[in-house]
């Protein structure tokens, strides 16, 4: 979790990734983002849905199967 809000976040991982984030959607109060980085692995960013939530959660999904 980082203290800055969604927007700024978003920009930033955009900048160091080289790409923009896609899959964007905002409902259920929540926003949210994520980047396929490679095969089964994925970016994502989610946070509150309101102009005042300032954090935001960042995280890479690795998809396994057992």
């Amino acid at each position: 979790m980082v203290e800055t809000p969604f927007d700024t976040t978003r920009r930033t991982v955009e900048k160091i990734f080289g790409k923009s984030l896609q899959k964007c959607d905002s409902s259920d109060n929540m926003r949210t983002c994520e980047l396929e980085i490679g095969e089964k692995r994925t970016f994502m960013l989610m946070a509150e849905d309101s102009a005042k939530s300032g954090t935001t959660l960042l995280g890479c999904y690795y998809y396994y199967e057992k």
